[in-house]
């Protein structure tokens, strides 16, 4: 199971690539198909080994993406209590799956964008913010729901 969110993360790294983004651009918030990963893990995995292994991806993704493992690892940390909290409150299914997808996506990406904006790092409009939270969901989405549908151990 936890090869599932390495697989999302490699995922990202390929479709980086091929669409040409550069780490060092404002690729920071691209494209992310680990959330979906991670989203689905929540559910599947005992909170102990899903906290190891989101402090883990955290720490890849912020080596990787941000160049500095402590910003990814905040982030994930951050992402993982929402999970934690949204998993206590709301019973498992494909639309939970999706509102739990696009609320994870924005915290990722809000919680991104304060932080690189409150270390001074980057800046960058709001509207451009926005217009990748879109892009990413919409592909976090078909992702997200070949995940569910492959690894839901509850078919008709």
């Amino acid at each position: 199971m936890i090869l599932i969110a390495f697989l999302g993360l490699v995922l990202d790294l390929v479709i980086i690539y091929i669409s040409g983004y550069t780490l060092g651009d404002i690729s920071y918030l691209y494209p992310m198909l680990t959330l979906s990963s991670i989203v689905i893990l929540s559910t599947k995995l005992k909170p102990k080994t899903f906290l190891y292994t989101v402090l883990l991806i955290g720490v890849i993704v912020g080596t990787i993406f941000f160049d500095n493992a402590l910003m990814g690892l905040v982030i994930y940390v951050v992402i993982y209590y929402f999970l934690f909290l949204y998993n206590k409150l709301v019973s498992s299914s494909i639309l939970s799956f999706l509102v739990k997808l696009a609320i994870t996506i924005f915290l990722y990406d809000m919680t991104s964008y304060f932080i690189l904006v409150l270390f001074d790092h980057l800046y960058f409009n709001l509207s451009y913010l926005f217009y990748k939270f879109i892009r990413s969901l919409i592909l976090n989405i078909f992702y997200g729901i070949i995940l569910y549908l492959v690894l839901n151990e509850d078919k008709p």
